[in-house]
């Protein structure tokens, strides 16, 4: 089995000699349960101190990669691949209607797959928290979730999967890149497909609403201005607006860009659009031509285009990453979806 060892890192000691690690193990010269070296060896061999070495060691034991054994050393841990029989999936259903689209879509691929599905409770912290200690009681073989944003909750279910070394694979982990695989929707990809369809409508002036709950996404706004510089466009000073999922105050934002010529709208998240539309913003949200990275019916709003995951592909490639499970951790594979021009 390959580790992926392209991930991008922070310029620090432990984070670069890990990568280094990483791919001495991608190099085929080491198999599941070959001896690694030692904090010695890694000292002498890549010229770091005894603690650098020892804390990039100690990072990959953590991720599972590496087993150290009490007054045996450090082992490698690459399991072949795993037969999948039954996965737990906690069910995220509140206020987020299209993962109810990849929900059925992870049916569908586990019962082609002769892959049984135990589905739990996941809209709180502790109710997934109780589900996934049923689900290591029962020997689930692995789990596929939605996380439920960057909170103290989100962090002690993540605790807990590293304490019960759960194989797990995120679905559009957008906030916490690094501790799990993730499976994304290629958002860029996305905003890219809209802004050209933006341009060939004969818009020049476009915005982008970002949902700013539990964080921006910067690779959407860094490409939102690169497509800009790309086709030498102007950027207004409210070229992008922020919203908050239920607390929304992008009313100012809105007449502002009005005020400055922009004629259409690409939201990050499409639910904003339902939220706006439906809190007495209407007239004002009908001045724009509106896109969505979401592929919710958004119909009533006259949404100009939206961007249709491939939910069936996602699906397929998590069960790929728990049947693979043991490389980096950081591995994040994006999905292209389609536009749909309504």
């Amino acid at each position: 089995m390959i580790i992926p060892g392209n991930r991008k890192i922070t310029p620090g000691k432990v984070e670069i000699l890990e990568q280094k690690l990483l791919q001495e193990l991608n190099s085929g010269n080491f198999s599941h349960e070959d001896r690694f070296y030692s904090v010695r060896e890694v000292s002498e061999r890549y010229q770091v101190t005894p603690p650098t070495a020892y804390r990039a060691l100690t990072g990959l034991i953590r991720r599972g990669i590496l087993v150290g054994r009490n007054g045996l050393g450090v082992y490698v841990n690459l399991p072949g691949k795993k037969d999948l029989q039954l996965i737990a999936l906690p069910l995220r259903l509140q206020g987020n209607p299209q993962v109810l689209d990849f929900y059925e879509a992870l049916s569908a691929v586990a019962e082609k797959r002769g892959i049984r599905l135990l589905m739990g409770n996941g809209e709180h912290s502790d109710t997934e928290i109780a589900f996934l200690q049923k689900a290591i009681a029962v020997s689930v073989d692995g789990v596929i979730r939605f996380p439920c944003g960057v909170g103290g909750g989100e962090s002690l279910i993540r605790e807990e999967l590293i304490r019960s070394k759960l194989p797990c694979v995120m679905i559009n982990d957008w906030w916490r890149a690094g501790s799990f695989p993730t499976v994304k929707v290629d958002e860029v990809d996305g905003l890219k497909q809209m802004l050209d369809a933006f341009y060939a409508a004969g818009h020049r002036k476009i915005g982008l609403v970002q949902e700013t709950f539990n964080g921006v996404r910067p690779d959407i706004q860094s490409a939102f201005w690169r497509w800009h510089w790309e086709h030498d466009l102007p950027l207004m000073r409210h070229s992008v607006c922020y919203c908050l999922s239920g607390e929304i105050p992008v009313a100012a934002q809105l007449t502002a860009a009005l005020s400055e010529g922009i004629t259409a709208l690409v939201f990050a998240y499409g639910v904003n659009i339902h939220d706006i539309w439906n809190r007495e913003n209407r007239p004002l949200l009908g001045e724009f031509s509106l896109a969505a990275l979401d592929d919710i019916p958004l119909m009533e709003t006259g949404l100009f285009a939206s961007y249709r995951h491939n939910n069936i592909k996602m699906a397929e490639k998590a069960f790929e990453l728990l049947e693979n499970f043991g490389g980096d951790p950081a591995e994040s594979v994006r999905i292209a979806g389609k536009l749909i021009i309504n």
